[in-house]
């Protein structure tokens, strides 16, 4: 008995399905003959693009109106505007930009007939290497105000670099089911500092401080973004990737743990430190 067409998979440097960039005739990241898995973690992953801008748009509005970053734009926290810091942030915002972009091609949520080359061409070319480059001087910024925060945001940028190095190595050998999901991975932790800090900011709604006066934000869309990246991957269709899955979450979960820890230790675990700054802007 023959195999089904649908569970044959591409090999490296098969004619019809060529992993290198400018290929022709290989198959979109997510077509309609794959499972709805992956085209909701391409979903998933356009949201937390879009939390993550929503994170930084803040901070970016503070840019435009004062002339200088901030942490927290809505405290006036924290005064940690270097040259570093101005190279990166736009940066990010490119990023999100050309990412929201790569993950809908790869996704076929953009029609086209060119669109799995494009999103080829786009990855080597620009969205790989901008990320490369975004995580490094992210994780730069981090090492200048080393401390148990910076930790945490230094473990971030190294899972995304994991990641991406997995999605890219997947991508060449023509594996790409495997490619979606590490790729998905790689958008769900690399914009992790935008949607963690949107979710913080929905707090500041209940606790009247900044970023700098409670902790305990990170805990929460951890546990939601984790939650959901479980979801999707229990849907039906072939899992490529379970360890991949299994580090992911479990990082996810443990940055959460750790951060409430962290909160715990400094007591101001949902609740505004002493002194916390009053509100200043807009």
């Amino acid at each position: 008995m023959l195999p089904s067409v649908d569970n044959v998979i591409p090999l490296v440097g098969a004619q019809d399905s060529p992993p290198l960039v400018g290929a022709q005739d290989s198959p979109p990241l997510v077509g309609a003959q794959d499972s709805p898995r992956k085209r909701l973690l391409a979903i998933l992953g356009m949201a937390c693009i879009v939390a993550c801008f929503l994170g930084f748009a803040p901070a970016l509005a503070y840019f435009v109106e004062k002339g200088s970053w901030k942490l927290d734009a809505f405290y006036g926290c924290c005064d940690y505007d270097t040259l570093l810091l101005r190279l990166h942030a736009p940066l990010g915002y490119l990023w999100l930009l050309l990412g929201a972009v790569q993950v809908s091609f790869g996704a076929g949520l953009l029609p086209g007939k060119q669109a799995s080359r494009v999103h080829r061409v786009m990855g080597y070319t620009a969205v790989a290497p901008l990320a490369v480059v975004m995580v490094g001087t992210g994780m730069r910024n981090e090492l200048d105000a080393f401390g148990v925060l910076a930790i945490f945001h230094l473990s971030t940028g190294s899972a995304a670099l994991l990641n991406l190095g997995l999605a890219l190595r997947a991508g060449r050998a023509g594996r790409f089911r495997e490619h979606a999901e590490y790729a998905g991975y790689f958008v769900i932790v690399v914009t992790q500092p935008g949607w963690a800090r949107f979710a913080s900011f929905l707090l500041e709604l209940a606790i009247p401080c900044g970023l700098d006066g409670f902790s305990g934000g990170e805990a929460v869309s951890h546990t939601i973004v984790a939650s959901l990246l479980l979801a999707v991957m229990r849907a039906r269709g072939r899992l490529s990737t379970p360890w991949g899955l299994a580090g992911n979450v479990a990082f996810l979960v443990l940055y959460g743990v750790g951060t409430v820890i962290y909160a715990l230790t400094m007591g101001n675990f949902f609740r505004c430190a002493a002194g916390a700054a009053p509100r200043v802007w807009p």
